[in-house]
């Protein structure tokens, strides 16, 4: 992610996953973290970034 509009676009396609409570872009870095209310499979995670473009390179729980 290199520019605010990644970000919204990443940001809205992890908020559509059912348990997200908070999602922050740092972009220098082009990392996302994810904060959730319950349980959230890696897949869905993935899935969820893939579709708009990105790849997950690494997950940290």
């Amino acid at each position: 992610m290199t520019c605010r509009g990644c970000a919204r676009t990443a940001t809205a396609a992890l908020d559509m996953l059912g348990t997200v409570r908070e999602v922050t872009v740092d972009l220098p870095t082009g990392q996302a973290t994810v904060v959730s209310d319950g349980p959230l499979p890696a897949n869905q995670v993935a899935d969820a970034v893939r579709r708009v473009g990105y790849e997950l390179t690494t997950l940290r729980s």
